[in-house]
């Protein structure tokens, strides 16, 4: 599921909801229909999700990330 997921990497790379929510380039409130399941990122941002978790969690890729949500 795509919010444990979230939440997970979240956790790993050390990042706040906001902080979260600025650097996707989305607000806080997007963020949050993400962790509680009411919505579900679009292509574009899963991809960027998983671009900027790869550069803040040294032992993850992005490849791995990527695979890690289909």
């Amino acid at each position: 599921m795509f919010s444990n997921w979230l939440l997970f990497n979240l956790a790993e790379a050390s990042l706040t909801q906001k902080q979260f929510a600025k650097l996707v380039n989305v607000n806080q409130e997007t963020v949050s229909r993400w962790i509680t399941g009411r919505h579900y990122p679009q292509a574009i941002y899963r991809a960027r999700i998983c671009k900027i978790f790869a550069e803040l969690i040294p032992h993850k890729t992005y490849d791995q990330l990527m695979k890690e949500l289909r």
